[in-house]
């Protein structure tokens, strides 16, 4: 359970900064290329990239979950050393 909850904290720590690129990509992508479509084409872009930000969480979620914590004792100094 520990595991699961490191794995979901650290994954949602960088879907900050994941979502962050994805808003950059969407404001460079429509300041270039959509400046004159129709809002139901911006909307479709929109889903797409809360689509990509959902996958990328997965992704995360996944790597986290799938390699081994870390399972020093804070108690041991002689472990981190």
């Amino acid at each position: 359970m520990t595991q699961l909850s490191y794995s979901f904290c650290m994954s949602m720590l960088h879907s900050i900064w994941q979502a962050g690129l994805l808003w950059l990509l969407y404001v460079i992508v429509d300041r270039l290329f959509l400046q004159k479509n129709s809002p139901l084409e911006k909307r479709n872009l929109l889903f797409v990239i809360i689509t990509a930000q959902l996958a990328l969480f997965t992704i995360s979620l996944f790597i986290y979950f799938s390699t081994p914590q870390n399972t020093a004792v804070p108690g041991n100094i002689g472990e981190w050393i």
